[in-house]
């Protein structure tokens, strides 16, 4: 592997990811905050020893380390916390455990830079332009710093970018294409990015145009609810915008959840897939009745799980979404 030098000055791999990917984007979040906080606790309490090992790097990760230790454990804005949540604690086990092994520093030290430049902990860094950064998306320029490019799309979600901008990144993001949840082709960096790019995106959802808003909608509203983005307060925002229309709002919002063109894992045991849009129909379909109960809606979720390993994350994911396009059907979100 060969190595480069980023904006900031710290060497890393360019870049053989093999343990951080191919994965399924759901394996890159089953993991709890609690335990990507005590991660980085772990880290920060194990600084003393960590140091006195004296490799190079470990006075210039530490820099980094701790910010990101106080942004877990504070309270922030939605995109720092749910990019921190990308950390592997993991890895982070098999670091502090092992610091010598150069590959294992070396997938820390990548996540580490690069959730330092997407959760805005850096702030002396030349940022990219929007034209540059949206040739990076679209794949017009492959010469570019990852630091720059991230510290950048984490400044468009404190500010908005311009809407020409927002328009041409929404149909240039990876999901667009196809890039969903049912092929084992994620690699923890294009995550991180992937994260990013829809953090903004919902952000400034109400900035969309309507065909726009159902792009996003259409191609990433699972997908966003894993990556922790609350689509709910997006929507509502959107709503409230309507003026006096909130009802014709949540109908053609409801519409658009209905035509989803995602397709989710259903098993992660045997990775079989469902077109959403068909979760939708007959999740609809079992409650459509007044007199249906709670618990009636709940088991239609559980039992599509079952026995899986993972029943209760996936549950709570497919739980929220749900429930927002209930809310929408009943005209009762906001």
């Amino acid at each position: 592997m060969n190595k480069m030098e980023n904006s900031i000055g710290m060497k890393i791999y360019s870049l053989n990811m093999t343990t951080l990917g191919p994965h399924y984007l759901y394996e890159f979040c089953l993991h709890t905050e609690e335990e990507v906080s005590q991660a980085l606790l772990n880290l920060v309490n194990a600084k003393e020893t960590m140091l006195q090992t004296g490799i190079p790097i470990m006075e210039d990760l530490y820099e980094y380390i701790e910010p990101l230790a106080s942004i877990s454990n504070g309270t922030n804005l939605e995109i720092q916390k749910n990019v921190i949540h990308l950390l592997n604690p993991q890895i982070v086990d098999l670091f502090l455990k092992n610091p010598n092994d150069v590959d294992v520093r070396e997938m820390i030290l990548v996540q580490v830079v690069f959730l330092v430049a997407a959760t805005g902990v850096l702030q002396n860094v030349e940022v990219y332009t929007e034209e540059k950064v949206l040739n990076i998306v679209q794949g017009k320029e492959r010469d570019y710093d990852d630091i720059n490019f991230l510290t950048r799309l984490y400044r468009m979600y404190e500010t908005a970018p311009s809407i020409s901008f927002l328009s041409q990144l929404i149909r240039s993001i990876p999901t667009v294409s196809g890039y969903d949840d049912v092929e084992e082709n994620h690699f923890w960096d294009d995550v991180c990015m992937f994260s990013l790019f829809l953090h903004i995106l919902w952000k400034h959802f109400s900035l969309l145009r309507l065909n726009e808003q159902q792009i996003l909608i259409q191609n990433t509203l699972y997908q966003s609810v894993v990556l922790g983005i609350s689509i709910r307060e997006s929507l509502e925002r959107t709503i409230r915008d309507a003026e006096g229309k909130e009802e014709q709002k949540m109908n053609e919002l409801f519409h658009m959840c209905e035509m989803s063109k995602e397709h989710i894992i259903v098993n992660t045991v045997t990775h079989e897939q469902k077109n959403f849009s068909e979760i939708i129909r007959l999740f609809l379909m079992s409650t459509s009745s007044a007199s249906i109960t709670a618990l009636a809606r709940e088991k239609f979720i559980t039992d599509i799980y079952k026995t899986d390993p993972h029943k209760e994350i996936f549950c709570m994911w497919l739980r929220e979404v749900l429930l927002v396009i209930s809310q929408l059907r009943t005209k009762t979100l906001i």
